[in-house]
């Protein structure tokens, strides 16, 4: 019997896959209709990304804040002002949301 999270090979499965390159394949498949980034939408209520791209959103998130914060920062609201500012700017290069402000990806 396999322990939860294992893949067979008896390493323990640790993360989920990087969702960065499916993003990738997914708008250079849409490319030719003039997509250049994807678009997520947010539950107005709760204010979770769902629907097609909700999952690779929250994966893709996740990866950019491992990538860019240290883990040092146990709060939020403790991360310096300028490894914010990287993760949006590396967000709105692949996804577009009215959540953020204009619909540019910028935040308002």
């Amino acid at each position: 019997m396999q322990a939860s999270g294992s893949t067979g090979t008896g390493k323990k499965k640790v993360r989920g896959a990087y969702y960065g390159a499916s993003i990738e394949k997914e708008i250079a498949m849409n490319r030719g209709t003039g997509v250049t980034r994807l678009e997520v939408l947010f539950d107005p209520i709760t204010g979770k990304a769902i629907d097609k791209y909700g999952k690779w959103f929250n994966n893709f998130t996740a990866h950019l804040v491992r990538e860019n914060v240290s883990p040092e920062f146990f709060f939020w609201k403790n991360v310096p002002q300028t490894d914010i500012e990287v993760i949006y700017q590396k967000l709105s290069i692949k996804v577009r949301s009215e959540v953020y402000g204009d619909g540019t990806g910028d935040r308002a």
